[in-house]
């Protein structure tokens, strides 16, 4: 009976390494890399001048030149807070110099409840219309830059939305039904 019981164990623990090995996982595959996050806040860091800004701790690299997961353990990129999934669920990369537009490929973040890039940022150009896929947004903050144009029609559908600031920039417009636009 010990034998079989050792061969029927011998037996899963390679069935689970195959599987494993297969699907293309390890034992550890929950926190792995998510390019789709990666490509989004690699997005945002070159279209804002990311080597120039004031805070810049771990993004795109790490401190060997490898590509670098926004979301691991001791290794976060500054200004980026996620959640447990491991998915970015906040950045806040306010008056930190940020120059140029805000990409819309934020948009695949999923996640995100909060997003603020104010004060003391340059940034200008228009809101992406995509941000309004940002289903779970509560907070978007985009008070005191340069970024112009109208607000986006799509943010009235975000159910979750609580917080709108845009004091101080050059954007115009308004949301039916949103009260709280600053």
């Amino acid at each position: 009976p010990n034998v079989e019981m050792h061969l029927f164990a011998h037996s899963s623990l390679r069935l689970l390494l195959t599987v494993l090995a297969v699907r293309g996982g390890s034992a550890q595959s929950k926190s792995a890399f998510d390019y789709v996050q990666y490509d989004a806040l690699r997005a945002l860091y070159e279209a804002t001048d990311g080597p120039k800004w004031d805070r810049n701790a771990n993004w795109i690299h790490d401190k060997y030149g490898k590509e670098s997961d926004p979301c691991r353990k001791g290794r976060e990129w500054y200004g980026v807070d996620c959640n447990l999934k491991g998915k970015v669920m906040r950045l806040e990369l306010s008056s930190n110099d940020l120059k140029g537009t805000i990409p819309a490929a934020l948009a695949v973040l999923t996640d995100l409840i909060e997003l603020q890039i104010d004060r003391e940022n340059s940034l200008s150009g228009p809101l992406p219309p995509r941000l309004a896929e940002l289903t779970m947004m509560r907070n978007f903050e985009f008070d005191d830059t340069k970024i112009s144009g109208t607000i986006p029609k799509g943010l009235a559908t975000l159910a979750r939305l609580e917080r709108l600031r845009l004091e101080d920039s050059h954007i115009s417009g308004t949301l039916p039904g949103f009260v709280s636009v600053e």
